[in-house]
């Protein structure tokens, strides 16, 4: 947990300069189970994925 914490609060400057945050809401209880790992890359894709329209805009807005 304080490691998450610390990562969040070294990015808190990029993610102000940001564009897009691709933000997830994963709970690993247990770092070595497989079920809970594929879930988390689950969720990073879908997220990923959601995002893709907005990341389009962006590049469209640039290239205008």
């Amino acid at each position: 947990m304080v490691s998450r914490t610390q990562t969040c609060l070294i990015g808190a400057a990029e993610m102000a300069e940001a564009d897009i945050l691709i933000r997830l809401n994963v709970e690993i209880t247990d770092i070595k189970s497989v079920v809970q790992r594929q879930e988390a890359i689950l969720d990073g894709y879908l997220a990923a994925k959601a995002a893709i329209p907005a990341l389009l805009g962006l590049i469209n807005r640039a290239s205008n």
